[in-house]
């Protein structure tokens, strides 16, 4: 009987944790949305900082792997800097 209970405890606890994730999933993938687009306070300050050095780290890598042609019109009016 104890085992019953228990494992009736369980499942409703888990019924509860889902229904409130599916209540504010929605609402909470918008705000990130939002966030993306227009960043603001901590979580876009957070979010800003990894893209930040992800396509700091991108850049490294391509410019690392790709050669350029020196004569191109492109390149010999910039300057070579890699971070």
């Amino acid at each position: 009987m104890k085992k019953n209970r228990k494992l009736a405890g369980f499942l409703a606890g888990i019924l509860i944790i889902g229904v409130c994730c599916g209540m504010y999933y929605q609402p909470f993938m918008n705000y990130l949305s939002s966030q993306a687009a227009k960043p603001t306070g901590f979580v876009g300050n957070v979010i800003t900082k990894i893209w930040s050095n992800y396509f700091r780290d991108l850049s490294k890598w391509r410019f690392k792997r790709t050669a350029y042609n020196s004569r191109c019109w492109f390149w010999r009016r910039r300057k070579h800097y890699i971070y």
